[in-house]
């Protein structure tokens, strides 16, 4: 567990806390202001900066951050109270801690929170630091799934990143769709340099005329064209071997190559999951349990809904379909793939007898589909 942000306002030179659980499920704008919010938090008063405050530090207007805030309150991300007339209402965030007590953060220094960097540069940069600490290498789909952005949007925020000295992509000659992402430390630039006290020379007073020599400093911009050119060839391919992506997307090849703006919602990888009996009798669930809240398809307690059952579902097949590591790519691809294609028979099979029952057995069946679903939801908290 993280120890907590800095106590002073505005966080200093220290950092700020990202949960990793919401990585895949916050849009970049709604990610950013939820960072910019929570770099604001103190133990003395909390965290209540203003729409304005937090929209110059996004880089977006007031009326986009305005929604991504309501966006994160719908998706009980923070509760805001009201400090009265003409005040910035605190904000309060949701904790949500493991068995033991603990949550896992991602620390983000505050000073690249400074730099200015677009919303999907940051959290391109925020998904670098959760991986850097585990030393894994990632695909360009990896990071647009964790950011929820499209391939594009990535490779347009790892360039900027690059561009600014925050991160070094090192390519892997044998492997070329993995890249591994290297963390750059602060430049002096990036320093606060204390003031310089200036005295001014009195007058009557002939000083000699001293030459200052400059040294040339030669800057050397990282060359990204050709990372551009091969991560935009990488993108076009499919790689089968993520257990991320869903078994439907590995069978049927399915890309996620479109473009999205930053508040737009980027379609979901278990698109299959999501029309499937099971997911919409456990959204019911839900909903009897939270009937006052949006249970729309772009609203965030859907996407909650849906990544919770997803992983219930990976849960109980992973036992009985062999699903390769993201780092391990063999010549055994089709093997995997006719492995994938009949589990998934598996799978539509069941389904068909969810979809079909009799007359006489539907009332019994959906009463034993609940005690079951019900069962594996008690085993998986």
């Amino acid at each position: 567990m993280s120890p907590p942000n800095d106590s002073r306002p505005g966080g200093g030179d220290g950092f700020t806390q990202y949960p990793n659980r919401l990585f895949g499920v916050l849009l970049p704008i709604q990610g950013a202001t939820y960072v910019q919010l929570r770099r604001h938090k103190n133990k003395h008063d909390g965290s209540h900066p203003s729409v304005d405050t937090v929209a110059k530090a996004v880089g977006k207007p007031q009326r986009t951050v305005e929604r991504a805030i309501r966006a994160l309150v719908e998706a009980e991300e923070i509760r805001r109270e009201s400090r009265g007339q003409n005040r910035p209402c605190r904000n309060h965030f949701r904790a949500v801690p493991d068995a033991d007590g603990k949550e896992t953060f991602t620390k983000v220094p505050n000073w690249v929170l400074d730099r200015g960097l677009s919303p999907a540069a940051l959290m391109v940069y925020v998904t670098v630091l959760e991986v850097h600490e585990v030393s894994k290498t990632l695909r360009v789909e990896d990071i647009a799934r964790k950011c929820r952005a499209g391939t594009d949007t990535v490779n347009g925020a790892v360039e900027e990143l690059e561009r600014r000295r925050l991160i070094k992509v090192r390519s892997n000659r044998f492997r070329c769709q993995r890249k591994q992402y290297e963390i750059l430390p602060r430049q002096p630039a990036d320093m606060d340099l204390p003031e310089v006290a200036v005295h001014q020379t009195p007058p009557d007073v002939d000083l000699p005329e001293v030459a200052v020599h400059l040294p040339e400093v030669a800057v050397h911009l990282p060359e990204v064209a050709d990372e551009k050119d091969s991560l935009q060839k990488d993108s076009s391919e499919k790689d089968s071997t993520s257990p991320l992506g869903g078994l439907t997307t590995a069978v049927q090849g399915q890309t996620l190559n479109q473009s999205h703006g930053d508040g737009q919602e980027l379609a979901a990888v278990g698109d299959d999951f999501e029309n499937s009996p099971g997911f919409l009798e456990f959204l019911e669930r839900k909903k009897s349990q939270d009937p006052h809240g949006s249970w729309d398809g772009t609203s965030l307690r859907r996407r909650f809904a849906l990544t919770e059952y997803r992983r219930l579902l990976e849960s109980e097949e992973s036992p009985d379909i062999p699903v390769p590591a993201l780092d391990t790519v063999t010549g055994s691809t089709a093997h995997g793939l006719e492995s994938h294609k009949s589990a998934l028979g598996g799978l539509e099979q069941r389904l068909a007898q969810h979809r079909e029952p009799t007359s006489d057995s539907r009332g019994e069946l959906q009463q034993r589909h609940k005690q079951d679903l019900a069962q594996r939801l008690a085993n998986h908290r």
